[in-house]
């Protein structure tokens, strides 16, 4: 005979049930990648990682090796099996059958579960420190490292020089070739940020204003549209 399904009953259903709900963002292994010993000698090459305006012509020369370098961030990337993992999660966010609809994470349970093995995050970090770098910050999502230095650091452990670079009057700084790293950290490392100070142009332009015609299709300018600004070329006109 079927007995009621009493409190004890309810408390174990409603346990199973949050243990669906959070069994696709809590609790995954996350298998390291870097499995190799970290190896000096056996590099490999960063590809794009040297910014479109640090060219040849407005090259001025080698800054010199102890020229502060912080804020530089690397970034590292996921495996195939997390960024499908990862997609398949986004698109049940979306999906109002699904126990994880609007189920959002928090930079640390992103970080746990789509970032990187923390033995990988950690040999990234040993191996910066190493360089004489100082490690400031692991990121939350666990993509980013924060590290500090200087130019002839930077020269040294990713065998790019740091360079001046005049464009409209003005001098910035940034690597004039790609970065190298230890070919065992590849797997998990995406590139390098900020080993230059050129300041970022923003997607979004102003292109004036305009009114609609009664009467007539479309919008009418009202100011002609402007020039972006002469101290800094964009990287789309000089290639």
């Amino acid at each position: 005979m079927r007995q009621p399904c009493g409190f004890v009953c309810k408390f174990v259903h409603l346990c199973a049930f949050l243990f669906l709900i959070s069994g696709s963002t809590a609790g995954r292994q996350v298998r390291p990648r870097v499995v190799e010993a970290v190896n000096n000698d056996l590099r490999i090459t960063l590809k794009g990682n040297v910014h479109p305006l640090a060219r040849a012509e407005f090259d001025r020369g080698a800054v010199i090796e102890s020229q502060p370098m912080t804020r530089m961030l690397l970034l590292l990337k996921r495996g195939d099996d997390q960024e499908a993992a990862l997609r398949q999660y986004l698109d049940s966010q979306q999906d109002k059958s699904s126990p994880n609809y609007h189920a959002w994470l928090t930079p640390a349970e992103f970080g746990t579960n789509y970032g990187p093995a923390d033995a990988d995050v950690q040999a990234v970090t040993d191996w910066l420190t190493s360089q004489g770098f100082t490690v400031e910050k692991v990121y939350s999502g666990k993509t980013v490292i924060e590290f500090s230095g200087t130019a002839g650091g930077v020269q040294g452990a990713f065998g790019t020089a740091i360079r001046n670079f005049e464009i409209g009057g003005k001098t910035y700084v940034a690597n004039a070739s790609d970065p190298q790293i230890p070919a065992a950290l590849a797997p998990v490392v995406a590139g390098i940020v900020s080993l230059n100070n050129f300041p970022r142009q923003p997607n979004v332009r102003i292109v004036g204003q305009a009114r609609r015609i009664p009467g007539k299709p479309g919008l009418e300018p009202l100011l002609t549209f402007p020039f972006p600004s002469p101290s800094l070329p964009r990287s789309s006109d000089l290639m």
